[in-house]
């Protein structure tokens, strides 16, 4: 009887090591993807359509931050993006993993910020009601 529960146990957690080995990678993801968001936007220095965007002069206005995404069969790791607003108005996306930059206007910048009204009110002003 306790050979068999032994048995039972051992093979229930050889099922799950892949799910705990995984969901330690994701951790571990998590804690690089926190550093990377505090280090990498002041070193950020690049052109695009002729403007130099610099990091240092640049204002986190916030960060998304995507949980891991698990299927039968595809796994998408955890991911963060940054929208940022330069000293001058431009505003950008920046990505501090592949430290790929993407301009967007303040129309876009104002609908990422639409389901944060407190945000959304510092960062620009009251919206007009409808």
């Amino acid at each position: 009887m306790f050979e068999g529960i032994v048995i039972i146990i051992s093979l229930c957690i050889l099922i799950s090591l892949p799910t705990i080995d995984r969901r330690l990678r994701n951790h571990r993801k998590v804690k690089q993807l926190e550093q990377l968001l505090d280090s990498e936007l002041p070193a950020l220095d690049c052109i695009i359509n002729n403007k130099r965007y610099l990091g240092c002069n640049s204002t986190v206005i916030r960060t998304y931050r995507y949980a891991a995404v698990y299927t039968r069969t595809q796994y998408a790791p955890p991911h963060a993006s940054q929208l940022c607003q330069t000293k001058n108005g431009s505003w950008f996306l920046f990505d501090p993993e592949t430290r790929e930059v993407q301009v967007c206007d303040e129309a876009k910048a104002k609908q990422m910020l639409s389901d944060d009204l407190a945000l959304y009110t510092r960062t620009f002003s009251a919206p007009e009601l409808a």
